[in-house]
């Protein structure tokens, strides 16, 4: 059913599309003085743009309240830009979660509004208005899309901080196309003239976050949302609907076809909303027949599409529409051949009948947008769409069932972040990690924390890079920080991490030794001496470098596992090895010999195992969590268990988090850290990349764990 029919014939077409981007990353208006307002007086605001103008307005059918609402006139057409500001007062939205307004306008148009931070960066959002109707608009910060990077470090995760929120900016979409050029306004049927938009009731709120496994967060299409995140371009009405055919929420949209017009519906997308998918699964119906063009745009400016037709029988049709069907449009910046599903950003849907002279009447349903694919961890069998979910599923026969989001939980300013240490900490969790130092070029040892161990944000510290927990020390043996490990012991926080001099490469930088730093309060961590708490052995198991401590308490001790790298200087079989190691007080450790677990004891790795996390069950028995090694092909998570810390282990047959196949992950998931809490089992592990990125992730399982 589908049609890949590009769209080269028609250039008017291409050159608007570029204008539709241009609306939603408008160039930053220029400064003005911050004021504390929830609810803005009309005077508060200032318009940019010559001959607009703003102001409060008591008019009958105008207003929804005795109160004066804010009455924005301004023009559509070539040339014509108008921008309505607010300037923020960054402290008075410390606890909010969300913008709300009633609108009204004179024209059917989209508004996009947006939300500028300290650091410039811009993130939007959408809202469908149609003529002289009002809307009530209710946007989570959530649901807001980054649209254009700032030149400050990225914080908060990669998502909206509402702390450092400057500026609110409103724009009408349609108007701002309007002004690129008149081919333009024909394309999309807008018209020029004066326009009016009232704002009534704005208020910064507190919205609740929405539990993202909910079944409504499957889709691509915000249909959950109280405000549908899509706009509509050469439409004469748009809005939200239950009504026959649909058989759940979804979008009617009544537009008229005819020469030379087209219509567009617009999502933009969350950052890696597409990853690990290899489709788009669409429900939609039309009352005429229709041609219709699905079209994808990457973050970076890379186009795509396909085309199919709709017969006009008013009844919902589900397309599956495969990405390797996707052409390169004949407006995408570069030579790519291929959709990369990871980067798209944007979706639009096209209504071109109008250019093959179809002509009359039409209203399109649209009930669902989802991502459809087959990612390495997904079921046999299964026939749900995991990738459109933020969760795919891995089983191993007879253990247990495991739940991998799509996406990182923690991504840090440059997206190179991992070696997760998580511990639930009161009513907080805190992660030490594995940060980067763009200034020294390497890694360090970074703290964030969190309410759900979801969302993560870097504690404040002084100096440069967020969430720094210990300095590093140019020229001695710890003058690279990585691998640390987090335990609360005899009311203090011990911070054990892996120090070398970084010579440009892993092998290169061997040794590496174990260091400890304390706190009294989780933050303030200070180095126990100048010299490790625990080298390698000179020709053993350990003998290159010592990384990746884990520790659990056992039998009035503190046990140590570890990862002993073996490859220049050991008289042993080369390799890497689980190490062990014991103490009383956290600070002095005395080694065991022989190795907890080695290649031997995982026959189908290629190096065995590493980072392996150690953690004691409701049950009494010992979990071992572990990177598996398998060379070039990357690497997977898998466990064992035992009664005892030092073993014999229990090995499970099969891998439990296993690598994405175009996820942030695809090189494979490494370095786990988990936490058993009443019925979960809760996994924090680093992805690495193929492009060159190392992010955090999240899995979880049922406890107990299934045994075979």
């Amino acid at each position: 059913m589908t049609d890949s029919r590009p769209l080269s014939r028609h250039r008017r077409l291409i050159a608007a599309l570029a204008w539709v981007a241009l609306a939603f990353a408008l160039p930053s208006p220029a400064q003005a003085a911050p004021q504390a307002v929830f609810k803005p007086e009309p005077g508060a605001w200032s318009v940019l743009g010559a001959g607009a103008q703003a102001g409060p307005t008591r008019d009958a059918g105008w207003t929804r309240s005795q109160e004066p609402a804010l009455d924005y006139r301004y023009q559509a057409g070539k040339g014509q830009v108008s921008v309505l500001v607010l300037p923020i007062e960054r402290a008075a939205l410390a606890r909010a979660g969300g913008l709300s307004f009633a609108a009204k306008a004179s024209h059917m148009t989209n508004l996009t509004v947006s939300l500028e931070e300290q650091s410039g960066r811009r993130w939007t959002a959408s809202a469908l208005l149609n003529a002289d109707q009002w809307r009530n608009v209710q946007i989570s910060f959530e649901d807001f899309v980054l649209a254009i990077e700032g030149g400050a470090s990225a914080v908060n995760n990669g998502r909206l901080d509402a702390e450092r929120i400057q500026r609110l900016t409103i724009v009408d979409t349609g108007a701002m196309l309007a002004s690129a050029s008149g081919d333009v306004m024909r394309l999309f049927g807008i018209e020029a003239g004066s326009r009016r938009l009232v704002l009534d009731e704005l208020m910064f709120t507190g919205m609740p976050t929405r539990d993202a496994t909910q079944a409504g967060a499957r889709a691509l299409d915000g249909f959950d949302r109280p405000t549908l995140p899509w706009s509509a371009f050469g439409a004469n009405r748009a809005e939200p609907s239950t009504a026959p055919p649909l058989t759940q929420a979804g979008l009617v949209v009544d537009y008229r076809k005819q020469t030379g017009l087209v219509t567009s519906l617009l999502r933009q997308l969350p950052s890696g909303a597409l990853a690990g998918a290899d489709g788009v699964e669409l429900s939609l119906a039309s009352r005429v027949k229709t041609s219709l063009v699905l079209k994808l745009e990457h973050s970076d400016g890379d186009k795509f599409e396909t085309g199919f037709d709709l017969p006009g029988d008013g009844a919902l049709h589900t397309l599956r529409l495969k990405l390797a069907d996707f052409k390169r449009s004949d407006d995408s910046r570069s030579r790519s051949a291929k959709v990369d599903a990871a980067k798209v950003s944007t979706l639009m849907i096209l209504d071109i009948g109008g250019l093959f002279a179809s002509k009359g009447e039409n209203r399109l349903w649209l009930q669902r947008v989802s991502a459809i694919g087959t990612p390495a961890n997904a079921v046999a069998g299964d026939t749900r769409a995991p990738a459109a979910a933020l969760t795919t599923r891995a089983d191993v026969p007879g253990w247990a069932s495991w739940n991998k989001r799509v996406l990182p939980v923690h991504a840090g300013p440059s997206s190179l972040v991992g070696d997760p240490s998580v511990m639930h900490d009161g009513a907080i969790y805190r992660m030490f990690y594995s940060c980067y130092d763009p200034r020294r070029k390497g890694p360090a040892v970074c703290q964030g924390t969190s309410i759900d161990g979801i969302d993560w944000r870097d504690v404040a510290v002084s100096g440069p890079l967020p969430g720094r927990m210990i300095e590093t020390r140019p020229g001695q043996w710890d003058d690279t920080h990585e691998t640390p490990f987090a335990i609360k012991f005899r009311g203090e926080y011990l911070l054990y991490f892996s120090g070398y001099r970084n010579r440009g490469g892993f092998f290169k930088s061997f040794p590496a030794f174990l260091g400890l730093a304390v706190s009294r309060d989780g933050v303030k961590f200070d180095r126990v001496g100048d010299e490790p708490i625990l080298k390698g052995t000179p020709g053993g198991y350990d003998s290159d470098a010592v990384f990746s401590p884990s520790i659990v308490e056992h039998e009035g001790q503190l046990v140590m596992l570890y990862t002993g790298y073996c490859f220049d200087t050991c008289k042993r079989e080369k390799g890497v090895y689980l190490m062990a190691a014991t103490s009383s007080n956290g600070r002095d450790w005395i080694k065991r010999d022989k190795p907890v677990m080695s290649k031997a004891d995982l026959p189908k790795t290629k190096d065995g195992a590493a980072e392996a996390e150690i953690v004691k069950g409701p049950d009494g028995l010992f979990y071992l969590f572990m990177s598996l090694l398998y060379g070039e092909e990357g690497h997977e998570i898998g466990v064992a268990r035992s009664a005892s810390p030092y073993g014999p282990w229990d090995i499970a047959p099969e891998p439990i988090v296993r690598k994405s196949a175009n996820g942030f992950d695809d090189i494979g998931p490494i370095a786990p850290s988990v936490l058993i809490e009443g019925d979960k089992v809760r996994m924090w592990y680093h992805g690495f990349s193929k492009r060159k990125t190392i992010q955090i992730g999240y899995a979880e399982a049922a406890w107990p764990l299934r045994w075979k």
